[in-house]
């Protein structure tokens, strides 16, 4: 079953609600997201800056992967219904994951560099070669 990207109107647990405000913030979906993101914050931080994009790809990768697929919807004000992003460009599901690894980062990379926070996981080394090549 092919789930509707378009004109959406009924948005489910797993979608991410692209705006600003509380209604948005606490939604379900946009709570998962955050709770992910944290689970990778600090080696985002730490990771040197060329590699930092994969992980907003495993993000949204892993959003979309979810039962039923999680989109990233952005509601068109015209007609009151959400349209998912995509992936890609300056307003994409990509984007919007990277803005949200950024909040608080330079707070906690100030954090990593005096060795207040040690960072000892290795997200990108336990990667899989090929599926790293891919994103």
């Amino acid at each position: 079953m092919e789930i509707q990207q378009e004109n959406v109107k009924d948005f489910h647990q797993n979608d991410v609600l692209c705006g600003k405000g509380n209604s948005v913030n606490r939604h379900v979906g946009n709570i998962q997201l955050r709770t992910i993101v944290s689970e990778l914050k600090y080696e985002y931080v730490a990771t040197p800056r060329k590699e930092k994009q994969v992980f907003s790809k495993v993000i949204v990768k892993k959003i979309r992967s979810m039962n039923p697929p999680g989109r990233f919807l952005m509601k068109d004000e015209s007609n009151g219904l959400w349209n998912d992003i995509g992936d890609a460009g300056p307003k994409g599901a990509w984007s919007k994951t990277r803005m949200v690894l950024r909040e608080g980062a330079p707070e906690l990379q100030k954090k990593i560099d005096a060795g207040e926070i040690k960072v000892t996981t290795n997200f990108l080394a336990e990667m899989d070669p090929k599926e790293r090549e891919e994103m």
